[in-house]
């Protein structure tokens, strides 16, 4: 299996666990399997893969001399939605913020295919893969809050 085969299965696999997750949390199921906490267990893998993501924008500033903003920007990118999951759990805002970091991460994407540092059909790929995740986020934070307003309004 050659490497952009490679990249694009495991680029597909990993949405894998956000289908599930989500499908989870909107079910509501609290535990399952060796799991004993979806939601937590959940969010930490949003996050895994968000700072992942971020890493590699990082790894590509070092490699592309002058990429100064795109430091800043994978900073941002991995403490924003770590500060909204310290402070607010996982809640609206921490998949709001995951939304927005995943929809920048795709833009950023698609600037590096412009710059010539991405091939077209990676961004493809991307390009599906974050309109799913973000909408997966989406969908999670308005699960949550809709429960948070039904559950104070009832």
């Amino acid at each position: 299996m050659n490497v952009a085969i490679a990249s694009r299965s495991l680029m597909y696999a990993g949405l894998i666990p956000f289908f599930g997750g989500a499908i989870a949390i909107v079910l509501e199921l609290n535990s399952w399997w060796v799991i004993d906490d979806i939601g937590h267990s959940f969010a930490l893998y949003a996050l895994a893969i968000a700072s992942f993501m971020s890493g590699v924008y990082w790894g590509l500033a070092q490699l592309h001399g002058n990429k100064k903003r795109l430091l800043f920007q994978s900073n941002v990118m991995v403490i924003l939605p770590w500060v909204a999951f310290l402070f607010f759990g996982d809640g609206v805002a921490f998949y709001s913020a995951l939304a927005y970091v995943f929809f920048k991460q795709y833009l950023l994407d698609r600037q590096l295919t412009i710059d010539g540092i991405f091939e077209h059909a990676y961004l493809r790929d991307r390009k599906i893969i974050a309109i799913t995740v973000c909408s997966l986020m989406l969908m999670i934070a308005t699960f949550n809050a809709y429960w948070k307003i039904s559950f104070f309004t009832s």
